[in-house]
């Protein structure tokens, strides 16, 4: 058994907290290990809960990232064996009723990008336009999810203004680096915005960019 670096213990509204950690699975049909997710749980006081287990699965070494709102738990997995794919489960914290299932792929491997946050009780999930399927050599921008308490769900798209993108080492348009909610359902992305296309140019004019959205 092993923690799950980078994925961090959590605590829901009603003082629970999760403790993710992983084991491994030996895939008899692959030969290949698999990381199987977990999350230990305990109370307001300390004392230990049932554990939730079998949360998600991905290759050996590839990472996996949770969040706790104050009524779900959402699991992010990237995982590029075989195929790249991004997928987001939310459950809920009480039932681990899946409640939302988001996900997006490439045909080969390589490996996917992408983050979650909390916002309130939604849950934001956001990826490259390489994990879409009109997917388009060393294109730019996001697609962003957000993943509402209340069932329902809207994306953002937003890709450079040429679509599709020519096919060049340096086009322009947004590339992500972090996701962050707040209390009340908002959404911010921080990346990089490349205003304009460089050809085969190693000089990359890339300039910061924060951008917010409202529930």
């Amino acid at each position: 058994m092993w923690s799950a670096p980078g994925a961090g213990s959590d605590i829901d509204g009603g003082g629970i907290i999760y403790e993710p950690f992983i084991t491994l699975v030996l895939d008899e049909g692959s030969g290949h290990y698999h990381e199987r997710w977990n999350a230990h749980r305990y109370g307001p006081t300390g004392a230990p809960l049932a554990d939730i287990l079998d949360l998600g699965s991905v290759e050996e070494g590839y990472r996996m990232e949770a969040v706790v709102t104050p009524n779900h738990l959402a699991i992010l997995e990237l995982n590029y064996w075989n195929e790249s794919t991004a997928n987001v489960w939310v459950r809920n914290v009480t039932t681990n009723a899946i409640v939302h299932h988001t996900g997006a792929g490439r045909g080969w491997n390589e490996f996917p990008n992408g983050f979650i946050a909390g916002a309130g009780d939604d849950v934001g999930f956001i990826h490259e336009p390489g994990e879409l399927v009109v997917w388009d050599w060393n294109r730019m921008g996001y697609q962003l999810d957000h993943l509402k308490a209340d069932g329902t769900s809207w994306n953002i798209l937003h890709i450079p203004p040429q679509d599709p993108a020519p096919i060049t080492w340096y086009p322009p348009g947004a590339e992500v680096y972090g996701l962050a909610g707040g209390p009340d359902g908002d959404l911010a992305m921080l990346g990089s915005y490349r205003p304009f296309d460089l050809g085969d140019s190693r000089t990359r004019p890339d300039v910061g960019l924060i951008q917010a959205f409202a529930p």
